[in-house]
């Protein structure tokens, strides 16, 4: 199904509570056993963010935050942070790259230890 303007129909209606999923991340405690309260709120994102119709400053939000997960120390969550990164890339390239690049750059420009 199709919208007036040709892309592709969302089957998200109504409020977008991104914001809320994101804030609900952020109070998770970091540890094993919420590992898997991590991943469920990261699917949700990333549903959000396949549809593609997530308002810019949505999108830009979810990219940073996506990015600023891959610093946490706890590589359980890595993996779906970036499945969710890739997802929001295809489905909005305009704004989550200007995020992604600016993280590819600050990783390329580090000195080595």
């Amino acid at each position: 199904k199709l919208e007036s303007d040709g892309s592709p129909a969302s089957s998200l209606s109504g409020k977008c509570d991104i914001l809320s999923l994101l804030r609900t991340l952020e109070s998770i405690p970091i540890a094993l056993p919420n590992e898997r309260r991590f991943t469920s709120q990261l699917s949700r994102v990333e549903v959000y963010a396949r549809t593609g119709k997530l308002p810019i400053v949505y999108a830009e939000a979810v990219s940073a935050h996506m990015l600023g997960l891959l610093h946490v120390k706890f590589a359980p969550i890595w993996p779906a942070a970036v499945q969710v990164i890739v997802t929001l890339s295809s489905a909005q390239e305009g704004p989550a790259w200007p995020y992604i690049q600016a993280e590819l750059k600050r990783s390329m420009d580090k000195p080595p230890q």
